[in-house]
């Protein structure tokens, strides 16, 4: 069912949410390399909603793992895609022609993951 599996992923990211913000506050500082994955979970819980959304409505959905599928060079918060990479990831998925496909925005991978 597209609902509960939409209202698992919501109540997993804003565990994941609170379990770093907790970590933060018992830290007292925020590194880069956490401030940047703590900012773009909102994109990831959109997608997580609009591929529930679609799939209910009978739309066929790849979800694309922009961690997985997007080399990112630089620096956590300054970094910029190897699209010539990312474009030979992404093809190397085969996604099927039907399928509408969702990634959320400001999130790539860099070589430590």
């Amino acid at each position: 069912c597209p609902l509960a599996r939409v209202k698992k992923d919501v109540v997993q990211e804003f565990a994941q949410i609170i379990h770093v913000l907790h970590g933060i506050s018992l830290l007292g500082q925020c590194p880069d390399s956490i401030n940047a994955a703590l900012i773009c979970r909102g994109e990831k819980m959109s997608i997580a909603i609009m591929a529930g959304l679609l799939e209910a409505r009978g739309h066929r959905v790849t979800v694309i793992d922009p961690v997985e599928k997007l080399l990112a060079v630089g620096h956590y918060l300054e970094s910029t895609v190897d699209i010539a990479e990312s474009t030979r990831r992404i093809a190397a998925s085969q996604i099927p022609a039907d399928h509408m496909i969702l990634m959320a925005g400001f999130t790539a991978g860099n070589e430590k993951g």
